[in-house]
Parts: C-alpha cells; structure tokens; sequence
C-alpha cells in the first residue's frame, strides 16, 4: 500500500512535537524541525520502508556529534573524534541548537525534500487519500 498525501505534512509536525520539548528550541528551530520532518516524511514515501528517513537521521546525528563534536537538538555536546569549536552568528553556527539551526540546514532539508517530493510525483508514489491506485 503506498502512502497518501497527507503522509508528509503530518511528518512535518510530528517530528516537531518530537522535539517541543528541548528547552534551547526557539521558533526559527521549530522551522527547522518542520523541514527536517518534511524530508524524512518525503524519504519515508519514496522508499516505503522506514529505513530510509532513519539512515538520514542516524547520519545526520552522527556527523554532527560522533564526528564533529557539536550539540545536536539542543542537547550537550558529547565526546567526538574531532574537537571543533564553532564560532560566528547564531545563524551559521546554529546557536545553542546546533548545527540544525542554522541557515545552511534550513536550505539543505527544503530543497533535499523537494527532490524526494519531485521522485514521488513522478513515479507516481503518492495517492489521494481515500483513492486506490488503481482509481488513479
């Protein structure tokens, strides 16, 4: 069964009630929270199986914390392979949420998700909600 369209907006959201309760969270990271659902939502649809939008996330984790040593979501910087030290404007360095806050993420995830969105179009994997594919 593939997933209807309302499968990718209500990604967007529920990945940023995920998240609501980080306390360094402000509005332009609830954005960012939104997009980055989006993407994983859009990954979900276009490989129908969730390992997909998982293998995205646990990289994008990974990178963040395990190999640069910065805070993911707002939670403390953790031990790394390598010692970085960011500096610079909130929105470059992604203040006390990360590297998720800043504005390279928040073009990065939109247009990452525009891909997977433009691929499930065009291979038709989205349906209308309530339609078979077959009434398509």
């Amino acid at each position: 069964m593939s997933p209807n369209r309302k499968t990718v907006p209500v990604a967007g959201i529920g990945y940023l009630l995920t998240l609501v309760s980080t306390p360094t969270l402000a509005l332009y990271q609830a954005v960012h929270a939104i997009e980055a659902g989006l993407l994983l939502g859009s990954a979900y649809v276009y490989s129908c199986i969730l390992w997909l939008p998982i293998a995205i996330h646990f990289a994008w984790n990974f990178v963040q914390s395990g190999v640069l040593g910065a805070v993911t979501s707002g939670n403390d910087s953790t031990s790394s392979w390598l010692t970085t030290q960011l500096t610079g404007p909130g929105f470059i360095i992604g203040g006390k949420f990360g590297p998720e806050g800043t504005i390279q993420a928040k073009i990065f995830c939109p247009i990452a998700a525009g891909i997977f969105m433009y691929l499930n179009i065009k291979n038709k994997k989205l349906i209308r909600y309530g339609k078979s594919q077959k009434e398509q």
